[in-house]
């Protein structure tokens, strides 16, 4: 059933994929996020950011919980498509809502999206977000932030640096 669905995409047949999604839910058997695994990878490579939105709003709908690989592909989906406003909400939903906890590597994609995009104001709304889930930060955070030396996001970086090793600028 999920390859009809990734062929129907791949075609652009969207009325048809969306269709066939919903045609999941005659199925006997009770339905896992990993039931919708090769859909989100389709997704992720494309990218198609809204129909990974309409996947997890009928996984929402079903009550079908996300888990930790389908998750960082929807990110993947959304960042890729530059959909940062609804990436952060659906990492603060799963955060808040679901047994699936937003790992740091999902964190670091949208901040290397952020990145990529140049906006300081998303960077700083990611950086305060993985502050108050705290899911700390790595070098691939770090190495997120400075990948593009023009974002103004790398003099906060510099500063968070220096206080959290001790050192002065």
């Amino acid at each position: 059933m999920q390859m009809q669905v990734v062929r129907a995409l791949c075609s652009g047949e969207r009325k048809k994929a969306s269709d066939l999604l919903l045609g999941f839910d005659s199925r006997t058997l009770s339905l896992t996020a990993d039931d919708f695994l090769h859909i989100f990878k389709y997704c992720a490579r494309s990218p198609d950011p809204l129909f990974v939105i309409e996947i997890w709003r009928f996984m929402e709908l079903k009550g079908i919980s996300m888990n930790n690989r389908c998750s960082s592909l929807m990110m993947e989906a959304l960042c890729k498509g530059g959909y940062l406003e609804e990436a952060f909400d659906i990492v603060n939903f799963l955060g808040e809502s679901q047994c699936v906890y937003p790992v740091l590597p999902l964190y670091n994609r949208i901040l290397g999206s952020c990145t990529k995009m140049q906006s300081l104001i998303q960077a700083n709304k990611c950086l305060d977000l993985m502050e108050k889930k705290m899911v700390g930060k790595s070098e691939v955070t770090y190495t997120e932030l400075l990948k593009d030396s023009n974002c103004p996001a790398v003099s906060l970086l510099s500063s968070t640096l220096c206080l959290t090793q001790g050192g002065s600028h």
